[in-house]
Parts: structure tokens; sequence; C-alpha cells
């Protein structure tokens, strides 16, 4: 079992280190990619603001000072990167802790059909065969993935939001689990993988209330992890890029937009983000037969 672990590991290997880019920093992109959040010149403070960016763009994997928490299968952006200062002890009143992000315990989800109804509020999710079936054995955070519907049907009304994809419902429903220790094998590979935040980030630009006024109190709110006035002095775009951050995915090694939605490619890099025609998402038919097989094997071990 160990051996064809590892011999799959090596199959499935998504960069020996962590990238210094997100996957739509590159020549042809094919649509205007989230705006980069201002970055204060030195180390964040609660009254600069900046720990949303600094425990996510600016965290490298690579660090040798992570070597042992990567050996341990302890490794997690909110822990070892400076988002966590604020963001845990204001959101969820508690200091950091690892233990909270081994999702392998009692507690939390083991994903199935069960939890995406691919409904949210009165929108039926277009999705190719059954919804977010891609993660189906993959470890979530908690067991609220139910209570994300009624959070989102609240939220794309209140926003005047525009039809979920299915990759996005797929991120948005498992907000947190891209936390879970379990993930992070190595600096540079993944037990499962999480679409990128320009996939929430295209669906809040369809969200006429939220393009006009951002989105600080979105979810539990982004002011809850940054200084108001740090939060306040972003435009729109850039609070779409924090949310998707911090809630969403801070991961480098990641699935974009364009990984979902191929087409999309074909357009120039200056294009709006489009919206796919209904039934043109192509949710796991990318994922190779080896990493599935992988992925449900490294799930029964942990």
């Amino acid at each position: 079992m160990i051996l064809t672990i590892l011999l799959l590991n090596l199959l499935n290997v998504h960069g020996s280190d962590y990238p210094s880019s997100y996957p739509w920093q590159v020549k042809g992109y094919p649509y205007v990619p989230p705006a980069i959040p201002t970055i204060p010149p030195k180390f964040p403070t609660k009254e600069t603001g900046g720990f949303i960016v600094y425990g996510s763009i600016l965290c490298d994997a690579n660090n040798s000072t992570y070597s042992d928490a990567f050996a341990r299968g302890e490794f997690t952006f909110l822990y070892f990167c400076p988002m966590c200062n604020i963001f845990f002890p204001q959101v969820f009143q508690i200091p950091p802790n690892i233990p909270l992000w081994n999702c392998s315990k009692p507690g939390n989800t083991v994903v199935s059909q069960a939890e995406f109804t691919g409904v949210i509020g009165s929108q039926t999710v277009s999705c190719t065969g059954k919804c977010c079936q891609r993660y189906y054995g993959t470890l979530g955070y908690g067991q609220d993935m139910l209570k994300n519907h009624q959070l989102w049907a609240q939220q794309a009304q209140v926003g005047l939001c525009g039809q979920f994809l299915e990759a996005n419902y797929c991120s948005e429903i498992l907000t947190l689990a891209q936390y879970c220790t379990n993930r992070f094998l190595t600096p540079g590979t993944r037990a499962w993988l999480h679409p990128c935040i320009d996939v929430t980030v295209a669906y809040l630009r369809t969200c006429k209330t939220y393009v006009s006024l951002g989105v600080s109190n979105l979810g539990k709110g982004i002011e809850n992890a940054e200084p108001a006035a740090y939060v306040k002095s972003q435009t729109p775009e850039q609070q779409f890029t924090l949310y998707g951050l911090i809630w969403i995915n801070s991961d480098k090694i990641c699935n974009s937009y364009a990984y979902f939605y191929p087409s999309t490619a074909m357009l120039p890099p200056s294009a709006t983000s489009p919206t796919p025609p209904a039934g043109s998402a192509v949710l796991g038919l990318h994922a190779s037969v080896s990493f599935s097989v992988f992925c449900f094997l490294y799930c029964l071990r942990v």
C-alpha cells in the first residue's frame, strides 16, 4: 500500500517546489486576472493591515522553516503564514491551532454527494453529471456544508449575482477545506486540488451590488481578518481577491478558471470574465485516473 501511494505520488507531483506565481499570471490568460491587494512595505500590523496578502500571495511554502511541518503532515497556510495573526482570534475566538486543521479527526466530513444539493436559493447549478463529483472522498472541514448553501442563497440575493457555475459552487460549499493539513504533502504537491480564487472573482464580478460596494462584510467578512481602514482602502476588485484568498483558496497550486472552462482560453487577455453556456462545465473530466486512485488511497490512509 505504501509503495503504491509513493508511486502514484510521483505520477501526480504538481511541481516539486512551490510556485512563485498563480496559474493565471501567464501570457494569454483568458481574461483580466484578479486584482492584487495593496501590499504593505513592512510586515503587517494591526494598524497597517495586509495579513491576508502576506499569508497567501507572499507566503512561500518552500521556506526551510516549514520542512518539519510538512514531514509531520501538519503544514497549513493559516497556521504557518501570518494571515492567522488576526483571523483566528477575531473570527473564531481561538488561538492558531494545528490539530484543528487535521480534517481526518472526528467532527469533519468525508465529502460525498450528500454535501451538494446543486441548488442555491432559486438557482439550480448547471453541473456536468453529479455536482462536484471530483471532490467525493476528499476531506471537508466541519459539517456545515449544507449551511453554506443557505448562506450563499442569501449572499447571492443581496449581491444581485448572476448564475452560479459549478466550479465556483464547489469551492464555496467546500470553504475552509483548502486549509486541511491532510492536503499538503510537500511544498509542491497536494492530495487533492481546489479551484483557484480566479474562479471566485469571476463569479463576484457578476454581482451588481458587490461590484459597486465591495465585499467587506461577505461571509464572516474580510474586516474580521484585516483592519477596517485597510479593507476600505481597497477597490471592490481588490476586496474580491482578499475574500477569495482567505475563504476560498490561498494556495498557488490550484485549478484556474481556464482549467474548468478551457473554451475561455480562446478569448483575448483583455476580455472580461465570460459566462460559459449551460452545460459547458467540465469538472472532473480533466482529472487523471491515476490522480483519482491516489486521492482515494491517500484519503483511506489519513
